[in-house]
This record gives C-alpha cells, sequence and structure tokens, in this order.
C-alpha cells in the first residue's frame, strides 16, 4: 500500500449569478471521490460525464418545477 492509496478528495464549487431585476440564480459543481494522483485528462472525462448526466437530466428537472407551478396556480 502506497503512502496515498485510499486517500480521496472531494470539492464542490459555487457562484451566485446576478441576473438583473432582482433576480440571481445559483451555479454549482462537484466532484467527488476523486482519488490522490488522478490526471486531468480523467478529471476532464468525469466532467465530460457529469455534462452528459446534467443534460440527460435537465430536460426532467424542467418539467417538474413546470408541473410543481401549474400545480401550485391550479390550488
Amino acid at each position: 500500500m502506497t503512502e496515498h492509496e485510499g486517500i480521496r478528495v472531494s470539492i464542490s464549487l459555487s457562484r451566485k449569478v446576478n441576473l438583473g431585476n432582482y433576480e440571481s440564480a445559483d451555479a454549482f459543481i462537484s466532484l467527488s471521490d476523486v482519488p490522490v494522483g488522478v490526471t486531468e485528462e480523467e478529471v476532464e472525462d468525469a466532467l465530460d460525464t457529469g455534462r452528459l448526466v446534467w443534460e440527460r437530466m435537465k430536460p426532467r428537472l424542467i418539467a417538474q418545477a413546470r408541473a410543481l407551478r401549474e400545480d401550485g396556480r391550479n390550488a
């Protein structure tokens, strides 16, 4: 077992973006359980995978938010 074997790193970053007209949005990205010694290419692959998953999840999230808004208006 090497000195760093088994050590994992997690990092989360967020930023609040001012959209004007008293509106803002939060941008957030996180990588978890990254092993020590990972290469830049491996990190890029992980980020690309996250981007792919986000693109598949985004339409469902939008649809759920839309349905909640409609349910709230019809209550």
